[in-house]
Parts: structure tokens; C-alpha cells; sequence
């Protein structure tokens, strides 16, 4: 039901009136109840392809995201691993820019600062170098 001037428009469970006094009086509104007054009003959602995802997404019926989800403590692991990255690694250029400019030759097996700087967090961690590259990767990508 579309039409406010009805003394029915907000005990109509299926008309948008009917959300107005629950939201006021602090009443739950279930995904079910906007589903069903998303597919009574057609006008609310003109095009028909978007009101049936709405409807099914309201129910439940879509696909979640695929893959493994992710743990607030694993979020927050990852970004304190980006925060030691960046502070770590100006330190690190900067030590390796002080023994270029000193004429120290650099042997074939020393890290490369960022290198370096993804061992130092790896062992602090207890993870393996490539796992802290791929976490800092990922978040600075973003």
C-alpha cells in the first residue's frame, strides 16, 4: 500500500508506513519485513532485476564472498606488521645509503634494505620473510 492518506498506511505490514512507528518506538525490523514491503511496492524499486537481488539479499539467498574470513585479531596483526615495515625500512635505507656513501662494497649476500627489513619482521613475528612480504604487499596495494 502507497497511498499515505489511508488510515491503514502505517498497520499495513507490507506498506513503508508500517516502518515509520516501529523505528520510533525502537522495535526490531527484520530483513524478512523489508523484504516483503520491497516486493509489495514495486514502485520503491522500479527496475525488476534489482528488486529481486535486493529481495533474495535481504532473505539471505546470495552468495557470500568466497574464501577464508578474516579474523579481526589476524586484521590487526597485519597492519601492525605494515606499521614495523614502515618504520623499520627508512632506517634501514638510510644505514645502507651511509655505507654506499663510506665506499663500502655491498657482497652478493646482503639483503637489500626491504629485504632485510621483511627478515628482521619475519623472525620477530616467527614467520617467514616471504609471508611478511606478501602481508605488506597486499596492504600497501590496496
Amino acid at each position: 500500500m502507497t497511498d499515505e492518506s489511508s488510515p491503514f498506511y502505517s498497520y499495513d505490514r507490507s506498506s513503508v508506513g508500517w516502518l515509520y512507528p516501529r523505528k520510533e518506538r525502537g522495535l526490531d525490523i527484520l530483513n524478512e519485513d523489508l523484504a516483503r514491503i520491497v516486493e509489495a511496492n514495486v514502485d520503491l524499486v522500479p527496475d525488476p532485476l534489482l528488486r529481486e537481488l535486493i529481495v533474495e539479499g535481504l532473505r539471505g539467498q546470495l552468495h557470500a564472498k568466497r574464501g577464508r574470513k578474516r579474523l579481526p585479531s589476524r586484521v590487526a596483526r597485519d597492519l601492525y606488521i605494515v606499521s614495523l615495515y614502515d618504520d623499520l625500512l627508512p632506517r634501514l635505507q638510510a644505514r645502507a645509503g651511509k655505507r654506499s656513501a663510506a665506499g663500502e662494497k655491498k657482497w652478493a649476500v646482503n639483503l637489500a634494505p626491504a629485504e632485510k627489513a621483511y627478515a628482521v619482521i619475519g623472525r620477530y613475528m616467527g614467520m617467514v620473510p616471504e609471508r611478511v612480504r606478501n602481508i605488506v604487499s597486499q596492504i600497501k596495494g590496496q
